[in-house]
């Protein structure tokens, strides 16, 4: 099962079906504001539920549409890693009471100079649509249909817990996980009943982690996931249990035909993060059933711990740190636990027009370390740059994708 699946060509017609109907249509639009998102969409992990708002007809806030333009580089030493133009569109409106639909699509060309566009042996474009869904909500439930991503666990660049939607690793990473996330067809109810929040998740067809656009990962067919979770909320902490039926998101070489393979395996989650004073502790626990073990014809149960820790200064500096370990549970599969540190930060500047960021990720096996310094500023409501430095270096032979050094700048015009 790769990108280019079936299923998702179906819904990218789709998505070229609609955004040909926008722009014929005579609807009232203006820019995409935040606070619509915040006003009208349940959020999950927020201590109070909010829903979309089901008063008047006529109340209701007009279409919100935002179309925007993007050129990226990404310079290596000696040559271009990325180039890339791109064109956006976003579309939201609670179009009647209780009821919300959003949309996000992108057009990337990958110019001939680019990694991705060497790897298919030329420049070529791909359509990506992150969300394309429809979200009712009743009281203190919702229930959202279409393309989606979903997000479990409480340690930030760690995946113990947060395991359910896969990764495109055709994006560049620079500092925020959600940028590479690959959205999936899926089904997803929520509802609040005092302080216990419940969620359950449904995925026709999974998908799995992607790493070119135009070959396939995973030739086999993947099938269906599912999945809920159950959350404590209390003053200054939570806890949450979760369960779900799922496929790992990477193919392992197994014996004895070495192919690639995929685990169906039963998880269970446990995270928790409790607040004191300025610091904010986290906790992710998963434990797998029946995960195989590469390059034999075994499987085994594996245990993934994260902790982690956030802090916020008086001036608004936000540091996190994550530690993630996880290992096989048999005696025989002779493989080393793996453990992995990540270190996060950021802070608004001027006005909150310039946003810095850091993210820096060190694995003890794999030895491998690697971090992004970003630059972000808003020059106006229509025009913002980005820029990043960034580093990475394996020292045990495997191949990295990512060059060991590079600068990277972004410019976006939103219209």
């Amino acid at each position: 099962m790769n990108y280019l699946s079936t299923t998702k060509k179906n819904t990218d017609y789709l998505t070229v079906f609609l955004i040909s109907s926008l722009f014929t249509g005579t609807c009232s639009a203006q820019l995409l504001a935040s606070e619509l998102l915040e006003d009208d969409v349940l959020v999950f992990d927020s201590d109070t539920l909010q829903t979309v708002d089901s008063g008047s007809w006529w109340d209701r806030k007009p279409a919100a549409l935002k179309l925007s333009a993007e050129q990226l580089m990404s310079q290596a030493p000696g040559n271009v890693d990325a180039l890339r133009t791109r064109a956006g569109l976003e579309y939201e409106d609670a179009f009647y009471p209780g009821w919300f639909f959003r949309l996000d699509t992108r057009y990337t060309y990958y110019w001939r100079t680019d990694r991705e566009a060497e790897r298919n042996r030329g420049d070529y474009g791909e359509l990506q649509t992150n969300d394309l869904w429809v979200q009712y909500s009743q009281n203190d439930c919702n229930l959202k249909v279409g393309r989606q991503t979903l997000v479990w666990g409480e340690v930030e660049g760690t995946f113990a817990v947060d395991i359910v939607s896969p990764f495109d690793y055709t994006e560049l990473l620079l500092t925020d996980f959600n940028e590479v996330r690959l959205a999936q067809d899926m089904l997803v109810g929520a509802c609040f009943f005092g302080q216990v929040q419940t969620q359950i998740f449904f995925t026709p067809e999974a998908l799995t982690d992607v790493y070119r656009h135009r070959s396939k990962t995973y030739d086999e067919k993947v099938g269906s996931e599912w999945g809920g979770r159950l959350k404590w909320l209390w003053t200054g902490g939570d806890i949450t249990f979760s369960y779900a039926r799922l496929y790992s998101n990477q193919p392992i070489l197994v014996l004895p035909s070495y192919e690639s393979s995929l685990s169906r395996f039963h998880f269970l989650g446990l995270s928790s993060s409790i607040a004191i004073r300025r610091l904010l502790f986290k906790l992710d626990i998963g434990y797998k059933t029946d995960q195989k073990i590469p390059f034999t014809a075994r499987e085994a149960d594996t245990l993934d711990i994260a902790a982690g820790v956030e802090y916020t200064t008086a001036t608004n500096h936000n540091f996190n740190i994550g530690v993630w370990t996880n290992e096989y549970i048999d005696d025989d599969a002779d493989l080393t636990p793996e453990h992995y540190v990540t270190f996060g930060w950021n802070k608004l500047y001027l006005n909150d027009d310039l946003t810095m960021s850091a993210l820096v990720n060190w694995s003890k096996a794999p030895k491998a370390y690697g971090g992004t310094l970003l630059s972000q500023y808003k020059w106006d409501d229509y025009i913002s740059t980005d820029l990043a430095l960034s580093w990475s270096d394996y020292k045990d032979g495997r191949q990295n994708t990512n060059p060991e050094k590079a600068i990277t700048l972004k410019v976006k015009v939103v219209f």
